[in-house]
């Protein structure tokens, strides 16, 4: 699926909360307009369709949510794209990384690294906090 520019859309997503496989947003337009319909596709498979809720009292605003596909979930990285079919356009994108392939993706070596420095840090205050409640050695 190519990516048209981004202006090819008078629509902004922005998410808003992902929490237990459910991705929500606030969907925008400049002006009232019909809501655009939505899919999410995944290496240009189309895997779901958001369910776009117009806000009450709010013309031009809808809530946008779907449900992450289990079966489109893989080792290594899968990016899902949130298009508006009309024209193609990308207007969000959740990055997934999962499984054991993530030691040799450096973002998962990050990951790694900010726990294991989590733990060092945790050792070393610790450890400070031993050294101030301790009499000093004669």
């Amino acid at each position: 699926m190519p990516m048209p520019p981004a202006d090819t859309t008078p629509f902004q997503l922005d998410m808003t909360a992902f929490a237990e496989g459910i991705w929500q947003g606030r969907l925008s337009a400049p002006t009232p307009a019909a809501a655009p319909e939505l899919a999410v596709f995944r290496d240009g498979t189309r895997v779901a369709e958001p369910e776009v809720t117009a806000l009450p009292g709010q013309p031009g605003l809808w809530e946008v949510r779907w449900t992450l596909p289990v079966a489109a979930l893989r080792d290594g990285t899968s990016v899902f794209l949130i298009t508006d079919t009309a024209t193609d356009t990308v207007l969000a994108r959740l990055p997934i990384l999962a499984g054991g392939d993530l030691a040799d993706d450096l973002r998962g070596e990050v990951a790694l690294l900010r726990a294991e420095l989590d733990q060092l840090r945790a050792a070393f205050q610790a450890e400070a906090r031993s050294r101030t409640t301790r009499p000093p050695k004669d």
